[in-house]
């Protein structure tokens, strides 16, 4: 018997709806000891009232380095500390491909930091080590 394969848009659209399943469970369970938001706005809200900055991490799910993160820098008790004070949102950049563009991100992973109305302080893109982020979200922090 031959085996049936699904049109290209069809079996692109499934792997789309997958992916975006797998983000929603991970942008709602944590991963790597971080609480992930997956919107800037209601996150800018908590910020504004927690007086805290708002750290935006656009990725993919199938990026190795995405993925690394996960596994080595978000577990590093330094960054879980540093990131007590910021809200933090997981954005996949391919199922949001305009909010992507209107930040001008065009590598992942690419790190924003954020003021509470949503103006940039920094942005950092890359494979980063655990000192590396640390030392990108003090700095940013100095910079409210």
């Amino acid at each position: 018997m031959k085996a049936s394969t699904l049109p290209e848009p069809v079996w692109l659209r499934i792997r789309y709806v997958a992916i975006a399943v797998a983000a929603m469970v991970t942008a709602t369970t944590g991963c790597g000891g971080v609480q992930w938001q997956s919107r800037v706005e209601p996150a800018m809200q908590r910020a504004a009232a927690l007086d805290q900055l708002i750290l935006v991490q656009f990725r993919t799910m199938t990026d190795p380095v995405c993925i690394d993160a996960d596994t080595t820098l978000f577990k590093s008790n330094n960054v879980l500390k540093a990131l007590k004070d910021f809200q933090c949102v997981r954005i996949d950049a391919l199922l949001n491909k305009g909010l992507a563009d209107r930040w001008g991100v065009s590598v992942v992973p690419t790190y924003l930091v954020l003021r509470p109305d949503g103006s940039l302080i920094d942005r950092r893109t890359g494979q980063l080590g655990p000192d590396d982020f640390r030392a990108f979200l003090n700095w940013a922090s100095l910079r409210r």
